[in-house]
């Protein structure tokens, strides 16, 4: 018959100290890649709870608006690799359609890199838009309504999209993983 040792059985106090250590270190590296990693464990959202106007959507918007910009909603969601973020305002046509360029500026110098496309210039819409796989249901982003409007950007992870419809003075923004 074989018989354990007494020093290696599952009780003694040197496998219980290196079970420790184990843990320890399991525990600590962990946490160092969490950090490093910048990946958030717990789901963050930040979000309107119904159209506001531009003073109380202030920095929680993902993006800058246009002075016009009213009736403002906007969905920021970030959990492990999920991102996501929609935003719908109204405003007068000419400043939704200027306001593309800022908008895609801005994420410019949000997102350097050389990975990503340059979004194209706005080009008219021919049908009305699919409406996006979002990672909830958002019933005030409704591009699908669009009959006469300009979309630009790609949907490719982390480059954005913008629509505009021109018939109700809407712009709309997206940007997912």
């Amino acid at each position: 018959m074989c018989e354990m040792p007494s020093s290696a059985s599952p009780s003694s106090p040197t496998v219980q100290r290196g079970f420790r250590r184990i843990l320890l270190c399991s525990s600590i590296l962990l946490v160092a890649f969490l950090l490093l990693n910048q990946t958030p464990c717990i789901p963050h959202l930040r979000q309107t709870h119904g159209p506001v106007p531009l003073e109380k959507a202030g920095s929680g918007c993902p993006i800058p608006l246009p002075a016009s910009a009213r009736n403002i909603q906007y969905r920021s969601f970030i959990f492990f690799q999920a991102y996501e973020d929609s935003v719908r305002s109204e405003a007068p046509v000419a400043d939704c359609l200027a306001h593309a360029d800022r908008v895609f500026k801005y994420w410019r110098e949000r997102y350097r890199s050389d990975l990503y496309q340059e979004p194209g210039p706005l080009q008219p819409i021919d049908q009305p838009p699919q409406h996006p796989h979002l990672s909830a249901e958002i019933p005030w982003f409704d591009v699908e309504n669009i009959r006469n409007g300009m979309n630009a950007g790609c949907r490719h992870p982390m480059q954005p999209t913008v629509w505009i419809d021109l018939d109700r003075g809407v712009f709309y923004y997206l940007l997912t993983d």
